[in-house]
């Protein structure tokens, strides 16, 4: 005999095949026997969805002639159920990338608001499919549809998409005289790092405190009352948010 792949929480029967005259069967799960299920026409079903809890668990298959004797015994595999894990994607991503765990996905495709794109990378329990031409907003409805190598649907996954943040603030002020230690301003909104470049030389830090005062520490910087000083404002990501020039004082 031969048993069909138990999908845990997926099937509700262990089902197969046989050869011969069996009349009745068993299952042996993890050593405890459970009597029942249906044998028939060179083919078996025995109802395993409370008695299968885990891959891990060994199943075996008894079939029985009349007398009651088992005829053949044969293992079963057990498998969890597929599971397509996404990465956060957000709106211009070049990839939707990911995990599963079905040694049998071979292929991928996306359906874009209802348009189809076939390709992507699937291999080694990772996938990659480029996006960044065919997703182009973040209301847009994206289902990933994942194949066996016999282009059978195997599961599909919506995908979330994540609209950017979007970050504003102006440098309001930046003042700097000859002698002093540091550069000292107002900001406003989201800036959380500053670039000051003098003399064609940047230098990255500064301190924001919570009343959108900062300073950047220039002490060590070479510079004169002629020199081109440019500030730059940056937020959390590093977008540039604010520049503004600077005129040294005397």
């Amino acid at each position: 005999g031969k048993g069909n792949t138990f999908t845990l929480q997926q099937d509700r029967y262990l089902t197969g095949t046989y050869t011969g005259d069996a009349t009745s069967m068993s299952v042996d799960i993890n050593g405890k026997r459970y009597y029942g299920g249906t044998v028939k026409n060179g083919e078996f079903s025995f109802y395993a969805l409370d008695k299968i809890a885990k891959d891990t668990d060994e199943v075996l298959v008894n079939l029985h002639g009349a007398d009651k004797s088992i005829q053949t015994t044969f293992a079963v595999v057990v498998k969890s159920p597929t599971k397509i894990t996404s990465n956060a994607y957000k709106l211009k991503d070049s990839n939707i990338t990911g995990t599963f765990n079905n040694t049998d996905i071979t292929k991928m495709n996306v359906v874009v608001n209802g348009k189809t794109y076939w390709g992507g990378t699937v291999t080694n329990g990772e996938f990659k499919f480029y996006a960044l031409d065919k997703i182009t907003s973040a209301t847009d409805d994206v289902t990933m549809n994942f194949f066996n190598a016999n282009n059978e649907l195997i599961i599909s996954k919506n995908l979330t998409i994540t609209a950017p943040v979007v970050t504003s603030g102006d440098i309001i002020s930046a003042t700097l005289a000859v002698g002093d230690k540091n550069i000292v301003g107002t900001i406003t909104g989201d800036i959380k790092s500053f670039g000051v470049t003098i003399d064609g030389t940047t230098y990255n830090g500064g301190t924001i405190a919570a009343d959108g005062t900062f300073k950047f520490y220039v002490a060590d910087k070479k510079f004169t009352a002629d020199s081109v000083i440019t500030i730059v404002a940056y937020d959390k990501s590093k977008n540039t948010l604010s520049e503004m020039d600077i005129v040294v004082s005397k």
